[in-house]
């Protein structure tokens, strides 16, 4: 039985392991979490390197946004 779930699972992560490391990006969620079960779900490590790229990007891109609109409107 655990076997089956396990497969599901990768199987699951497999079609929507993209779009969880995008959205981990966005998150506080520690990146050490999303790698182990990339890893563990046997995720293309390409994919994965390639989606962890962007969504670095993304938070950074997110993080500098929010500091200009502080900085700009004064609030320090």
């Amino acid at each position: 039985m655990a076997s089956r779930q396990v497969d599901a699972f990768r199987a699951s992560y497999a079609e929507w392991g993209a779009v969880i490391i995008l959205v981990k990006g966005l998150t506080p969620i520690p990146y050490k979490l999303v790698t182990i079960t990339s890893g563990f779900a046997g995720y293309n490590i390409w994919l994965f390197v390639l989606c962890s790229i962007v969504a670095a990007r993304r938070f950074f891109i997110v993080a500098a946004c929010s500091t200009a609109t502080v900085i700009s409107s004064g609030r320090t």
